[in-house]
């Protein structure tokens, strides 16, 4: 029983972390390119990179957040879920 809800958990993760990886990729490149002239920073790949999984890292975060505090690992958004993922952003945004 613990062996299959690792292995959900696991494979919920892995498509969490593909997805979030590339969306917020995409996101990065869109929003530094509108902000910062990319060719006048070096290693601008780098940094991309470096963001990219620091925002993947908080997407995981949360989720698993999620996870233990609805004690389910198929659990539905509700109003809770959603004050927490904004509480966090904010923190989130704050200190990084």
């Amino acid at each position: 029983m613990i062996n299959n809800i690792k292995l959900l958990v696991k494979r919920k993760n892995i498509i969490i972390v593909i997805i979030a990886f590339i969306l917020q990729g995409i996101w990065e490149y869109v929003v530094c390119g509108t902000y910062y002239n990319i060719e006048a920073i070096d290693n601008m790949t780098l940094l991309m990179v470096q963001a990219t999984f620091g925002d993947v890292a908080i997407t995981l975060f949360i989720f698993n957040l999620l996870i233990l505090i609805n004690k389910n690992l198929k659990w539905k958004m509700d109003v809770k879920d959603l004050v927490i993922i904004i509480l966090f952003a904010f923190a989130a945004t704050a200190f990084f």
